[in-house]
């Protein structure tokens, strides 16, 4: 629901930082990071690093700090600092149903740190980036202090274009990395990512699900105009709503008879870095080096088919294809494998075959009718004036605005009617 990928956008004004992000604050946590009680910090500077309709979940400032450390010399560093939505009470209270920021802070303090750890024990991994490395994770101020990965040469994709094949290869192999590693430590700690149980769909909170009906309500009024061959259709989604929650809760529940994984639990591409050539400056045609998955506050013990079935929902370039989502999968499938043969993994038979995982991939398919109705539109908003917290946790004329822009959208509208007859022959709308 947010994360760093944009470019650096105006000075924030001072309002739009909390008060304790200050010189002394800043100072203590490069003290700790580097284990360098003389670092003097000379000067910072502050920029709301996510522009309107990426950020939903958090506050996220882009730093720049200049210091000198023990040895007097001068030093540049570029940070980006996540902190908790204070100023608005509803909001502030339907995140912390969510657990969001305690789950990114166990993720980057505890469960992100072990699987880097793991791929350092393989030569072929130990180079590789799959998540920003953290600085400090602050739980007083509910912070998590990272690296800014454009300094590394990283950059948002955009999310009105969507990936192309090299990106998105490059999204699903860093994920199968990150969800091979969880396989293997999970392996030898059972149950040690159970405690990763509030997903945006789970057991213990309800506090988007006001939001997903009254949009699917609306949906459905709106699918009733586009004539009679859709008026079924409209009828199958407003006979499911009353069940809907429920649905996406089983998608979300791990199954002791299929394969789980530590999930993303947010997986489109504003919440994926890509790193490009920096002597390719035509952005039309630039071909991506690399990724970095960002953005760990819904991640879960589930299926990665919660995370594919988002990433194909929400973040394809061009017209949504079945076939091509199912040639994902399988490219998914592959890059797993080949990273659970580093580790010499050795209980391949809680592995499903590639037809058995094509099949777990639509048994959780529910989950494809939410993120194609309701996440896709969020990801393709092109009015961001309407978009912000209080449009997905309070119901009254921001989010009736949100909605509506979300659901008058001729391009998403395009997509449901390709993706309507497909949902139904898999059997999406059975009860």
């Amino acid at each position: 629901m947010d994360g760093q990928n944009t470019t650096d956008n105006d000075n924030c004004d001072s309002e739009d930082v909390p008060k304790w992000i200050n010189k002394d604050y800043l100072e203590l946590v490069l003290k700790d990071y580097f284990k360098d009680n003389l670092i003097k910090i000379l000067d910072f500077y502050t920029k709301l690093a996510t522009k309107k309709g990426e950020n939903y979940a958090s506050l996220v400032i882009r730093v720049v700090i200049e210091y000198e450390n023990k040895n007097l010399k001068y030093n540049i560093g570029k940070y980006i600092i996540k902190s908790s939505i204070e100023d608005d009470p509803i909001t502030k209270k339907v995140i912390k149903e969510y657990q969001a920021f305690e789950d990114e802070m166990l993720m980057y303090g505890e469960a992100l740190p072990k699987i880097q750890e793991l791929m350092n024990t393989q030569n072929n991994l130990q180079e590789i980036s799959v998540f920003p490395k953290p600085i400090y994770c602050d739980f007083k101020n509910n912070a998590i202090i990272l690296e800014d990965l454009l300094q590394r040469g990283y950059k948002g994709a955009d999310r009105l274009k969507g990936l192309d094949e090299q990106h998105a290869k490059l999204a699903l192999k860093k994920l199968a990395i990150f969800h091979a590693c969880s396989i293997i430590l999970d392996q030898q700690d059972p149950g040690c990512f159970k405690k990763f149980d509030h997903g945006i769909y789970n057991r213990h909170s309800d506090g988007l699900n006001t939001f997903f009906c009254s949009s699917l309500h609306k949906i459905c009024t709106t699918l009733h105009n586009f004539g009679d061959e859709f008026i079924n259709y409209s009828k199958k989604i407003r006979n499911l709503i009353p069940h809907w929650v429920e649905k996406e809760r089983q998608c979300y529940d791990p199954k002791p008879n299929q394969l789980n994984v530590l999930a993303h639990g947010d997986f489109w591409s504003t919440n994926i870095m890509f790193k490009y050539d920096e002597f390719d400056q035509d952005d039309e045609s630039r071909k991506p080096l690399d990724a970095i998955l960002i953005d760990f506050q819904f991640s879960i013990w589930a299926s990665p088919a919660i995370d594919l079935h988002y990433f194909f929902n929400t973040s394809l370039a061009g017209l949504p294809n079945i076939d091509e989502m199912e040639n994902y999968v399988k490219y998914y499938y592959h890059e797993l494998l080949e990273t659970l043969k580093l580790f010499e993994f050795k209980e391949y038979s809680k592995i499903p075959n590639f037809k058995e995982f094509l099949q777990e991939f639509w048994e959780n398919g529910f989950h494809a009718l939410q993120t194609a109705f309701i996440h896709k539109s969020i990801a393709f908003l092109e009015d961001s004036s309407v978009a912000c917290p209080e449009a997905l946790f309070c119901e009254g004329d921001k989010m009736e605005n949100f909605e509506w822009a979300m659901i008058n959208n001729k391009r998403i509208q395009e997509h449901w009617k390709i993706l309507l007859p497909c949902f139904e022959r898999k059997g999406l709308f059975d009860l």
